[in-house]
């Protein structure tokens, strides 16, 4: 009896020990070529907005087309390089931030356009001017994203332009149909503020609700980390555009984000 005990219970520390043992993965580890390759050729299907793409085309394209079509090729590339610049600086935030930004996209970038095709003419102007441009664009971290953004946007258009030597006057008419494409991109961008005008608030309040039921329906997560608070950030920053608006619109948005924000934090307690 005691010999079939213990043999018993030899097979039941080995069958601990094996099912403790962790199984070896499916899947051999990657390499350092491979992590890097599925890195650069990730594609985040989360930051694609095919609105978006579609005006940013149709101010991109349309200057081309028109340009062709009257006998203007280099001005309608001009202004489509304008629109091209100030479209980086696009997105679904409140019409008048969205309006801000993109009019300093056109200005910057229409000054960096004339500062560098003056430059141009001489290698160590262009260099001084590029480096000093770089430094002010770094600096502008400090004003946020949006500040970083322009300041990288316009240093990168300074040095394109630097590479060729304009005379003031196409110095001048580069830079002013430049800013006339960046203005073609931003009345595109903001072609629907009369009749969607609280549209924008209203997606950053509904993804904020998503967000809080996604993470009520798997508190398995909430044990993990708190709820995200991404998403509570975005919807504050574009009802802080609204300050100074009294209407009826913003003060039941301000509730909407408020009850949001009580649940979000008796979540996270």
């Amino acid at each position: 009896m005691d010999e079939t005990q213990s043999d018993a219970a030899a097979r039941q520390v080995a069958g601990s020990a094996s099912a403790a043992k962790p199984e070896p993965s499916s899947h051999p580890p990657l390499n350092k070529w491979q992590t890097f390759w599925r890195g650069v050729l990730h594609i985040d299907a989360a930051k694609i907005d095919p609105w978006i793409a579609l005006r940013n085309m149709i101010g991109v394209a349309a200057p081309l087309i028109v340009g062709l079509a009257i006998g203007m090729p280099l001005g309608g590339l001009a202004v489509a390089s304008g629109a091209l610049n100030v479209s980086y600086s696009d997105g679904h935030d409140p019409y008048g931030q969205r309006a801000k930004r993109m009019l300093a996209a056109s200005v910057l970038c229409s000054l960096g356009i004339m500062a560098g095709g003056l430059a141009g003419h001489h290698n160590f102007a262009a260099i001084l001017l590029a480096s000093i441009w770089a430094f002010g664009a770094g600096m502008a971290i400090a004003l946020g994203a949006t500040g970083e953004s322009l300041g990288v946007i316009s240093l990168v258009v300074l040095i394109i332009y630097s590479a060729q030597a304009l005379t003031p006057s196409r110095a001048l008419q580069a830079g002013g149909l430049a800013f006339a494409g960046g203005l073609i991109q931003m009345l595109l961008s903001l072609a629907l503020w009369p009749v969607r005008t609280f549209e924008p608030e209203r997606r950053a309040l509904a993804n904020l609700y998503i967000t809080l039921a996604q993470a009520a329906a798997s508190p398995a997560a909430l044990m993990k980390a708190p709820p995200p608070a991404e998403a509570s950030t975005q919807a504050q920053e574009a009802l802080a555009a609204r300050t100074s608006d009294d209407s009826i619109e913003r003060e039941r948005f301000t509730l909407l984000l408020s009850q949001a924000e009580r649940m979000r934090l008796a979540d996270a307690r």
